[in-house]
């Protein structure tokens, strides 16, 4: 198999409608279809091939029109994020400055959350790259109305909108060919699809001016058999037909020409649409497509191990309607081998050492050089903080459920501890004694908030019992900012439990 890989840039807003309909409410795809690259390699290519290369090119599926898929500013390649990642419903949210934070999503093929209280929720929206970052790309709505050529003004009931893809972003796709194509009609393809395009729809009016580019980008290798167990990554919609000619959305082994085997429901996410796509050059639309969408995530048991001539052949794509861009997996990606998604990411490469000068001997530079190891102490307090504050919703509902009471500090209690970890004429003990051992302190025992009790690894104690142990947490070596920053995380748990 051999590849090209192109570049598009958006010169204007694009439209990619996720159904064909021209009825109800209008949702635009966040990526550009390979569908729109190959019909632009057509009306541009088409006429000019013998009926041989035309069905080649066109319709053998021999040549494969990938969907273009989002890119990061610096040109780091995102990927549909998988189904079989999930985070927490409540509590702290899973994605923080564009990244997956380490510790609050769960790769649900290695197993479900240790807590039994936490309700999951699938992760579905974006895009994600090997190093951990979310992208979700830029999109926009525009309400529009119909004119009437006789009235020249809008039309009764004719509005409607277009959800586009912002101009200015990019994004990367790939063309993929079997050794039977000769490079010279590649290369007439590739010429074909070089400068700008128009793409999507309405492109006879302000939408769709495309920047197309090829790249060179390597070309990923299947991975080597490892067992019978296969897991197949959706990089984009999957069609499928069973033997007998029908669509069907039940991706049995055999029909991916794994053999026999069987599909481990419990630890593969599916989900799936239906739509029809509309030919240009028939003016009407197509046969309807029942496919798995692009992100699902399938895992199956096989009774031999594919070689790896299986393997290659699942990376070159399954199905039908592969000369569109459909069937594109990766088999057995790395990105889905660890239970916590932070640990398969791949790390940045680290910069070349370079030896630090000497700091001279000046009462500014030492107190720049104080204040820089005051940052990073607090960024290691914060990460305490954070994790002890991912505890907090599962406190509040153990306590629930052994009390059959809404019980626990409130925010207003929280913010009481926020308060008095504000005030720097209390050091350390003097703060520990306000809020913990004095007769009037805000979390002792007998407080009726504070008192409630609750389980924290299967131990039974009270919240004002758990905040104490937290401040007793060693390596903590700003308590102020640690105690502070994690109440005002409780504060927000509890707002975040009355408005749900």
């Amino acid at each position: 198999m051999t590849g090209r890989t192109l570049e598009l840039t958006l010169l204007d807003d694009a439209v990619f409608s996720r159904r064909g309909a021209t009825a109800g409410g209008h949702e635009g795809l966040d990526y550009v279809p390979g569908a729109a690259l190959l019909g632009a390699a057509a009306a541009r290519l088409y006429a000019r091939l013998d009926p041989d290369q035309a069905f080649l090119v066109f319709h053998s599926g021999r040549v494969r029109f990938g969907n273009a898929l989002p890119l990061t500013d610096d040109g780091e390649r995102a990927l549909p994020m998988p189904l079989c990642w999930h985070g927490a419903k409540s509590g702290l949210p899973t994605v923080e400055a564009c990244r997956i934070v380490r510790g609050r999503a769960r790769n649900f093929i290695h197993g479900r959350f240790e807590d039994p209280t936490v309700q999951p929720r699938q992760l579905r929206e974006g895009y994600v790259t090997r190093d951990g970052r979310v992208l979700r790309p830029r999109r926009r709505l525009r309400l529009k109305t119909a004119i009437d050529p006789e009235r020249g003004r809008a039309g009764d009931g004719q509005l409607f909108g277009y959800q586009a893809l912002a101009a200015g972003q990019r994004f990367l796709g790939r063309l993929d060919a079997d050794p039977e194509v000769p490079a010279a009609l590649l290369d007439r393809v590739i010429e074909a699809l070089t400068g700008e395009l128009r793409l999507g729809r309405s492109r006879s009016a302000e939408y769709g001016r495309v920047q197309c580019n090829p790249v060179d980008t390597p070309l990923e290798q299947p991975a080597a058999p490892d067992g019978s167990d296969v897991t197949l990554w959706l990089l984009s919609d999957l069609a499928l037909q069973d033997p007998w000619g029908q669509p069907t959305l039940y991706p049995d082994p055999e029909l991916l020409g794994l053999g026999a085997g069987e599909l481990d429901l419990e630890h593969s996410f599916l989900r799936t649409r239906s739509y029809a796509p509309f030919n240009g050059k028939w003016a009407r639309h197509d046969l309807e497509r029942p496919v798995l969408v692009q992100g699902s995530v399938l895992r199956y048991r096989l009774a031999t191990p594919p070689d790896a001539g299986t393997r290659e052949r699942l990376a070159s794509g399954v199905g039908l309607h592969r000369q569109a861009g459909l069937g594109r997996v990766w088999v057995d990606p790395p990105l889905l081998a660890a239970s916590d998604p932070a640990d398969a990411f791949a790390e940045p490469a680290p910069a070349a050492a370079v030896a630090a000068p000497e700091a001279p001997d000046h009462p500014l530079v030492q107190w720049l050089w104080e204040r820089a190891g005051t940052r990073d102490a607090r960024r290691d307090d914060l990460d305490t903080a954070n994790r002890l504050a991912a505890q907090i919703p599962a406190l509040y509902e153990t306590a629930r459920r052994l009390s059959a009471t809404e019980g626990g500090p409130g925010g207003a209690q929280w913010e009481r501890v926020v308060e008095l970890a504000c005030r720097p004429d209390l050091d350390d003990d003097a703060l520990r004694r306000r809020l913990f051992t004095a007769q009037d302190a805000v979390c002792r025992s007998g407080d009726e908030d504070w008192g409630t009790e609750t389980l924290c690894d299967g131990e039974r104690l009270t919240f004002g019992e758990w905040l104490q142990r937290a401040a007793d947490t060693e390596g903590v070596r700003d308590l102020h900012y640690m105690l502070r920053t994690l109440a005002r995380q409780g504060r927000d748990a509890v707002r975040h439990r009355e408005e749900s």
